[in-house]
């Protein structure tokens, strides 16, 4: 039954949610301390950035300690100094910071007569350059030389010096030949006898000429003990003979043959036929 007039029991209400939350007064003052010191530091990051960038523009620059001085070292036949400076001076773009040593290295390098360059820098404004010559101990098909390690290098062909034995052969045999010329040198040089030439040809086949006009055919067979034994006779038999030698062939098995020139020929028939 519905009585009248009683009061309707009152519905607790539920508490609104904020809306937003609004940080104590002491945590937003670290949010600001925080923020201020990324900016600081960003800022302290761009000024030592910049310093660095100018200080390095003035490091570099030819003004700042320019190279006064340029030592040149090295036992020199074949080069001067004042065309290794020349070189030098056309790559001092920079002052003694700055000045670039590779470069430098490099053009120098290039010079058909230069085996090895080296550049350091001497404190507070000098540059030592020291150069390690080529040796040549060989010709290459008359037209460059050859070091002892068989490196080709083409210097002007008024410059290459006398009395040097010739090397030929085909292109990539270089270091091969090189080797094989001083294992004949000093074989040869044990009889008296002095190696002018060696030749390699497109059958790989090898001969020599030796300093007195004497030709030796090797062939393919490539071997130091055939030479031995053909020298010792030489030394016994044919020392004496050298100037009627015109050839010595090794391409034989067992042996060697001999091609006398032409006027001891002759006149060994006239002695034989008398």
């Amino acid at each position: 039954m519905r009585v009248f007039g009683a009061r309707k029991k009152a519905v607790p209400r539920k508490a609104a949610r904020p809306r937003g939350r609004v940080p104590p007064k002491g945590a937003l003052w670290e949010n600001v301390r925080a923020w201020l010191s990324g900016a600081l530091a960003a800022l302290f990051f761009v000024v030592l950035v910049v310093f660095g960038l100018r200080t390095w523009q003035w490091l570099m620059a030819p003004t700042t300690l320019p190279v006064r001085h340029v030592i040149i070292t090295g036992q020199l036949a074949h080069l001067s100094k004042a065309k290794l400076r020349r070189i030098v001076d056309q790559n001092l773009r920079a002052g003694f910071f700055g000045v670039n040593l590779h470069a430098i290295s490099q053009a120098l390098d290039a010079l058909p007569w230069v085996a090895n360059a080296r550049v350091r820098r001497i404190w507070p404004d000098a540059l030592q350059i020291r150069i390690e010559e080529q040796r040549p101990v060989a010709t290459w098909d008359g037209v460059a030389l050859l070091n002892a390690s068989g490196q080709v290098f083409k210097p002007s062909r008024d410059t290459f010096p006398e009395h040097l034995p010739a090397l030929s052969g085909p292109a990539g045999k270089e270091s091969e030949l090189v080797k094989r010329y001083f294992a004949v040198r000093k074989l040869f040089v044990s009889a008296g006898l002095e190696v002018k030439s060696l030749h390699e040809n497109a059958r790989r086949a090898f001969s020599l000429e030796l300093s007195n006009g004497i030709e030796v055919i090797i062939g393919r067979d490539w071997r130091l003990a055939r030479m031995k034994k053909m020298l010792a006779v030489y030394r016994r038999l044919l020392s004496q003979k050298t100037s009627a030698i015109a050839r010595i062939d090794l391409r034989y098995p067992n042996g060697f043959s001999i091609a006398w020139k032409k006027a001891y020929a002759t006149s060994n028939k006239t002695a034989g036929g008398q």
